[in-house]
Formats: structure tokens, C-alpha cells, sequence
């Protein structure tokens, strides 16, 4: 091999550890945004029944199942019973139960198929 092709390499070599490494950190905040023990993010929504804005804030040291769903989301579809067995159970103790859904007026990621 001669010399500037190995220049070549190496400074390939050397770039893209620098920018692999770079990359890792700016990505790296955004993998494990949650883990065990960690607060969850704040969440933003309007209460149905005061029609007043809510957060997640709002229910700071309660029990909170959110379910977050979409009318188009097949596997959404096929947990909604048993997060309704889980939600009676909680409202019958005493907890809220919320659930989030773009519902028809979503917009349906591409590639997917709106259940009728």
C-alpha cells in the first residue's frame, strides 16, 4: 500500500470516530429518556369534562394510567380491553384513568392502515 493511500485511511478512520463520537453525543439524551425511578415528561392536555388545560403535573403523587392511542393503530386496538379491565380496576380504587387519541381528524403515519 502506498503512503498517501494510508493517509487516506487514516484520516478516514480518524473522522469517522470523531463524528461516530460526536453523533453518540447528541443522540445519546434522546435513547433513554426514561428509565426506572425517573419522572415522566410533562404532558399537556385539555380535561373533556371541565374543558380546562391539564398537565401531567396536575397529578403529581397519584396512581396515572395514560393511555396514548390512535383509531388507526392495529395493536392499539387489540390492548384496548385489557386496558379497560386495567382502568375499572383503577377507578374502582380510587384512581384516574386518562386516555389520548388523535381519533379520525389524526393524521395516519405513512405506511399504515386506518381501521374502519
Amino acid at each position: 500500500m502506498t503512503q498517501p493511500r494510508q493517509w487516506t485511511i487514516a484520516i478516514g478512520v480518524v473522522m469517522a470516530l470523531v463524528f461516530g463520537t460526536a453523533l453518540v453525543i447528541k443522540i445519546r439524551p434522546q435513547i433513554d429518556l426514561l428509565g426506572v425511578g425517573s419522572g415522566a415528561p410533562n404532558f399537556h392536555a385539555t380535561d373533556l369534562r371541565s374543558g380546562r388545560p391539564t398537565t401531567l403535573a396536575d397529578y403529581r403523587g397519584k396512581v396515572v394510567l395514560l393511555n396514548v392511542w390512535a383509531t388507526w393503530c392495529k395493536p392499539c386496538i387489540a390492548e384496548m380491553p385489557r386496558i379497560t379491565a386495567q382502568r375499572d380496576k383503577l377507578v374502582a380504587a380510587g384512581k384516574r384513568a386518562s386516555g389520548a387519541s388523535g381519533g379520525a381528524a389524526a393524521a395516519k403515519p405513512a405506511g399504515s392502515a386506518r381501521n374502519p
